[in-house]
């Protein structure tokens, strides 16, 4: 689980359904879920928003896990009046 410090939304992997949900904790909503790969376990948001999750199923080509990369904030309108450290913010 990792939490967007712009929009304060939180990203929550759920490991057996191979995905990730976009939490919004201010409306207590699900705001979308993605496909990861199989067994989604870490989660970091880095400072540009982009979310990365590692998986831990070891199912790359030489046995390694692998990384999917999600845009938090992809489809929504800046939040007005905000300013941080990336447009919109």
């Amino acid at each position: 689980m990792a939490a967007d410090p712009c929009s304060g939304r939180v990203l929550v992997a759920n490991r057996l359904a191979a995905s990730v949900s976009l939490v919004d904790p201010r409306a207590g909503t699900v705001v979308r879920t993605v496909t990861s790969q199989a067994y989604p376990n870490h989660v970091e948001v880095g400072e540009g928003g982009t979310a990365y999750v590692v998986d831990k199923s070891g199912h790359g080509p030489a046995g390694e896990d692998g990384i999917t990369r999600i845009r938090p904030d992809a489809g929504h309108a800046p939040r007005p009046g905000k300013s941080g450290p990336r447009p919109g913010c």
